[in-house]
């Protein structure tokens, strides 16, 4: 049997929420906390022996304890974990704690609760086979780059246009075979380099990625308008009406 851990990373500032909630991980979304709604998820994946949940504080970390006693989540072990400074601080932070049985690892931002467990599923199949996969969505909009500016010009000048041809959005989850990831980090570690997820860390030590297209919503919660956005989805989806995107289809494409 495989011995596969969930990272959840829950150590964001949420600074971009401009004060409309005080923690994103601990809000609530249609009634129940951001976190646990991540947490009985993944459980329901049958996927997960453990979770290394990555907090900010203590005081934080107290107030996840008492959610996840109050939701009666105890069928899964959850180990803490301090984050750091930043996203691949707490990362590597958690990946040290990683049990040396692990076979496949998977990293999840907590700021988006509306991963499928269905997505979980088709991301793992695909990491069995290829080491290494991220869900992922195609770019529609057209994409423009703009020229540098002082940072107290309040319009930017287009520069040029980007072909959309082969630009993806990369989400969370994003799964790894474990020693490649663990290795991965501690080169990106040793050469004082820095990114914003972890593709770009599996990639940097020249191992391919597999994109593993989402088609079904998995926002992420940034700005408060993406909670109205996100409790707009559930209630939809709660509703039972079929949404425009199917969660069962996945498509793999090798980077």
């Amino acid at each position: 049997m495989q011995h596969n851990v969930l990272i959840l990373l829950a150590a964001g500032s949420s600074t971009r929420m401009r004060g409309s909630v005080e923690d994103k991980n601990l809000a609530e979304l249609c009634g129940k906390p951001v976190v646990i709604r991540c947490l009985e998820t993944f459980i329901a994946s049958e996927i997960f022996e453990r979770v290394l949940l990555v907090y900010r504080e203590d005081q934080q970390r107290e107030q996840i304890e008492r959610l996840v006693q109050q939701a009666n989540i105890s069928n899964i072990t959850i180990d803490w974990v301090c984050g750091g400074a930043e996203r691949q601080d707490s990362v590597f932070n958690a990946l040290k704690q990683v049990p040396s049985e692990a076979d496949y690892i998977f990293i999840h931002d907590c700021a988006r609760p509306l991963v499928s467990t269905q997505s979980i599923r088709a991301l793992y199949a695909v990491v069995q086979e290829d080491g290494a996969a991220v869900l992922a969505h195609r770019v529609t909009d057209t994409i423009k780059e703009s020229a540098p500016t002082r940072s107290d010009e309040e319009h930017p000048s287009i520069l040029c246009e980007v072909q959309r041809d082969h630009l993806w959005a990369v989400e969370t989850p994003q799964a790894f075979a474990a020693e490649p990831i663990m290795s991965a980090y501690q080169k990106l570690f040793f050469e004082g380099k820095s990114v914003t997820d972890d593709t770009a860390v599996f990639t940097n030590s020249g191992y391919p990625v597999t994109l593993v297209e989402n088609q079904s919503p998995n926002p992420k919660l940034t700005s408060p308008m993406d909670f109205v956005y996100a409790e707009f989805l559930l209630k939809y989806k709660t509703a039972k009406k079929r949404l425009p995107w199917s969660p069962l289809k996945t498509t793999k494409i090798k980077s």
